[in-house]
């Protein structure tokens, strides 16, 4: 089975918000299109850094230690520092802002 068929499987028995499964997935390898959606550059939101804030890492030395989550999507642009912010970001998820 390749890889790429593996990925897809997954995702179609990945489990859906109320078992809905309304989700289309897009497989694009188009080496054009693909290098025009990885130049699309777009801060991440404070409303999806604070509802995520507890599975991000904001550098890729953090990522690796937790073993967990995803890199913080500005992280990149920014050294591998925090994107910058408002500064009312709650240092834990859950939190009021």
């Amino acid at each position: 089975m390749s890889d790429l068929t593996q990925i897809l499987e997954a995702a179609r028995w990945s489990p859906t918000a109320h078992n809905m499964q309304n989700f289309e997935i897009l497989v694009i390898d188009d080496r054009d299109v693909l290098a025009r959606l990885a130049g699309i550059s777009s801060p991440a939101s404070e409303v999806f850094i604070r509802e995520n804030f507890d599975q991000l890492s904001f550098s890729e030395e953090e990522l690796r230690r937790k073993k967990v989550g995803i890199l913080e999507p500005c992280s990149r642009r920014h050294g591998g520092r925090p994107a910058p912010t408002s500064g009312r970001l709650p240092v834990r998820a859950g939190l009021p802002p």
